[in-house]
């Protein structure tokens, strides 16, 4: 199956359990795989028969800077659930990644793969 990727989106947004991390937005980045035909996109060279990726990566920031989850684990499902809106969209795998969440600990970060049920 086909792919598109978009690496490291960057969005701020209220991530964390500790109450000092719900008080501040911190910078994630969040990379996203669509799986998709893309073989008339291709062919044709017509954007409406993809995903419009620059659309999708400004809906996904606005998506995200507009949440305030606790766990990365919950944010990778809502955007996960949001890129499966788009008909053409088979499955995403996704990866949110966590800076600095902790003092000695560079990055957390979480992978999810969900399909169109």
């Amino acid at each position: 199956m086909d792919s598109i990727f978009l690496r490291d989106i960057t969005v701020s947004c209220i991530l964390g359990c500790d109450p000092e991390e719900r008080t501040r937005r911190r910078l994630v980045k969040i990379s996203v795989e669509l799986f998709l035909d893309l073989d008339e996109a291709g062919r044709s060279d017509d954007l409406n028969k993809t995903v419009d990726y620059g659309n999708l990566v400004r809906r996904i920031i606005e998506f995200a800077e507009g949440t305030s989850y606790h766990l990365i684990e919950a944010l990778a499902e809502g955007v996960a659930a949001f890129c499966l809106e788009d008909p053409k969209v088979r499955r995403v795998d996704l990866q949110v990644v966590k800076p600095l969440p902790c003092p000695g600990l560079n990055a957390a970060a979480i992978r999810i793969s969900r399909e169109r049920k």
